[in-house]
């Protein structure tokens, strides 16, 4: 049984850096594993895995996607696309965040590490690629935000299949 969630709520999910408020319940999809087959028109270009597993280290709850290309599209372009976050169990506020997209040639690498406690008014975000940033209270990465929608604004049962 897999979920059929609409695509509707993808560019709603990239557009909006979502915060958090206080009264949403913080997500907990321990051992979910979502396995994703991507199609161009009738082809198979690749496929994706995204993950909600415990943190070996005990910090938190590890969110991780990975995608890649398949089929003959990988013979013309390889690529590879890991993206990690280490979300706080408390807060449901990302703690670190590792992007890592590989293209033969082409390697691209960074570690987001999300400060949310220095700043009263605001949040601090260290990346190896960009620096420093201050951002809004409460900021999501991409896979947070995700998860924290999901629970708190999908109703995932009208969406299964059965």
């Amino acid at each position: 049984m897999r979920p059929k969630i609409p695509l509707l709520f993808l560019p709603f999910i990239l557009v909006f850096g979502f915060s958090i408020d206080k009264r949403q319940k913080v997500p907990d999809f321990s051992g979910e594993i979502m396995h994703y087959n991507i199609k161009y028109g009738i082809f198979h270009i690749g496929k994706a895995t995204i993950s909600f597993t415990d943190d070996s280290l005990g910090r938190g709850k590890l969110i991780k996607a990975e995608a890649g290309t398949t089929g003959i599209v990988s013979v013309i372009k390889s690529l590879n696309y890991s993206f990690e976050c280490c979300m706080d169990t408390i807060t449901g506020l990302p703690i670190y965040a590792i992007m890592d997209l590989t293209d033969r040639r082409y390697h691209a690498y960074n570690y987001t590490v999300f400060d949310h406690h220095s700043r009263e008014d605001s949040s601090i975000v260290l990346s190896n690629i960009s620096g420093m940033h201050i951002v809004p209270k409460n900021i999501f990465d991409i896979l947070t935000a995700y998860f924290c929608f999901r629970e708190n604004y999908i109703s995932l049962n009208r969406y299964f299949v059965r």
